[in-house]
Parts: C-alpha cells; structure tokens; sequence
C-alpha cells in the first residue's frame, strides 16, 4: 500500500517544530501459515501486534510475536513476519522518518531482497535511547495499554490522508515515542533483575499499574499487595530490588503528575484536585506538593496561567 498523495508539511511560524513524517500508518493482516519474503526498508517502523501470533525474524534471528509485543525495524535490517499455522496475525506498522526530508514521498515503503536498492535513500539507523534493541529486541507491552492506545491514535489520525492530518499524525507519534522511551526504561530495569521470575515480574508490573491509576478511590498500598498476591513488606522489598524506589514513592509521583495536569487544564479549586488525586486534603496535597517541586500548587497555578 502506498502513502496517500500528499506534499509535505512545511515547518513555519504556525507548527514551529520538528515531528517524525509518517509515511505509511496502517493495519496489516497476514492469513494463518503465511511467511513474508525477506526485505529491508529505507525508513524506521513502529511494529505493534494487534492479534494473533507468529514470528518476526530479524538478521536471522527469531523472535515470538503474540499480543501487545511492539518492534523497531531499523533501515537496512534484513526481517520478514510469519503467522503461526492456526491462526492469522494483525500487525499495526508505522513507517516514518525522525524530521521530513525532500525525498520523503519518492520511494516505496520496502524494497523485497531480490530488487535492487537505491543506497542514498537508506535513512541513518536510529533506535530509541534507552532502548537497545540487541539486548531487548522487542518489548512485551502486555498491561501497558497507553502505547497501543497511542499507535491507534496515529493510525486513525494518519487515515484522513490530508497533509495537516500527517503532521497531526506525526506529533501523536512524537509524544507516543517519548511513551515508549519510558516502557522501554522500566521493562530493562526488570529485565536485568536476576532474582526475579517471570511471574514476579508479572506481579510487580501489574502492582505498578495500579499505583499508578490515579483517582479518588485510589488504593493503598497495602490492597494493591493484596491483589497480586503479595503482603505489603514483599511488595516494597520487590520495588527496592527491581525499581530502586517504593510503591509510596511511585504512587506519589504519579498523583502529582496528574495534579499538574488538572492544574494546567482545568479551572478546579486545589481541594477538589487533592482529593481527584487521591490526597486526604488541601493540606496533605499542598505540603507533598511542596516537598517535591519546591512550589505550593498555588503559586505553581500561578506560574502556570502566565505560561
């Protein structure tokens, strides 16, 4: 499938910023037993797998391909997917370039291993930092649905094929990267953790998960243990080991974030943002706010208006 005809957005006074170009955004299906031929692209993609199962065979390595597992496929890298024999697999790809280039339009989005390639279009390999990609060659983002979220996001945006809708679709991609960067960051952390098992890490993953869902009826850390099946002691001594930080610490962090983004957004009174957040009070919110940001939430709402 080739990229909808389009020129370029331009960078000017209205869009004063660099995004990724997309150029390809889409779901693909590969019927159960198919194998496709091996290829190389120009570009970088974005591999998520929607449904389904197989393999994607990257420098001739294999890799297992199930649900909610998200690839980086660099320029020149030899790969090719397969879908398991029994059944189909749906596999959502973005192809872009890091900043647009005058060439971005003039090339298709592979090139099979049997037709000749143009060098100078091959763009410079560029994974994402903290990602290192022959240590962790793909993620397994299983439970961490904002990613897929965000890479349907760029799929639905990019299909309206007008040349504001890719730029549009290309800041979602930016803001999705910097998502990734950050799941990549985590699951290293527990990948590199001896002492832990596959189910331990299941456990603490889901156990973040939790923290990190803000809200009024936010749970404590003692329940969240409780729903993973650990006591609280054990679930602060995994965080230690695996996260070097406390389930506290991370729960705090994630209701402060949401707490500057009410305070950004939305005209509320810090009292009902305390308790949005899942804070006792105005008085609790106020003196964790402080501690942290060296700011009362009222005088950081006040910087915030005269950004």
């Amino acid at each position: 499938m080739q990229a909808p005809e389009s020129t370029i957005p331009c960078i000017n006074n209205n869009f004063p910023f660099v995004v990724p170009f997309i150029r390809w955004a889409d779901l693909s299906t590969l019927s159960a037993g198919y194998a496709m031929p091996l290829r190389r692209i120009y570009d970088h993609e974005f591999v998520y797998v929607i449904s389904g199962e197989g393999e994607i065979i990257i420098e001739g390595q294999a890799h297992p391909a199930h649900v909610d597992s998200l690839f980086l496929i660099l320029p020149r890298v030899w790969h090719s997917f397969r879908a398991c024999s029994h059944q189909s697999i749906t596999l959502l790809g973005v192809h872009f370039d890091w900043v647009p280039q005058a060439d971005s339009l003039l090339f298709p989005v592979f090139r099979p291993a049997d037709e000749p390639v143009e060098e100078s279009l091959f763009r410079v390999p560029r994974p994402l930092p903290g990602w290192d990609l022959h240590t962790l060659p793909f993620l397994d983002l299983k439970g961490r649905s904002p990613v897929r979220h965000a890479l349907e996001a760029v799929v639905m945006e990019y299909s309206r094929e007008s040349a504001t809708a890719r730029l549009a679709a290309g800041a979602l991609l930016a803001a999705t990267i910097i998502q990734i960067t950050q799941e990549s960051q985590s699951l290293h952390h527990l990948k590199v953790m001896p002492p832990l098992g596959a189910d331990a890490m299941r456990r603490l993953e889901r156990a973040r998960a939790l923290l990190e869902t803000v809200g009024e009826a936010s749970l404590s850390i003692e329940a969240v243990a409780a729903h993973v099946g650990w006591s609280a002691d054990h679930l602060r001594r995994v965080f230690r080991l695996a996260l070097d930080t406390s389930p506290q610490k991370l729960q705090r962090a994630a209701r402060l974030r949401y707490a500057k983004q009410l305070m950004r957004h939305e005209n509320l009174p810090i009292s009902t943002i305390a308790l949005r957040c899942g804070f006792e009070d105005a008085s609790h919110f106020t003196r964790v706010f402080k501690q942290d940001n060296g700011l009362t939430p009222r005088q950081f709402l006040a910087l915030a208006k005269k950004a």
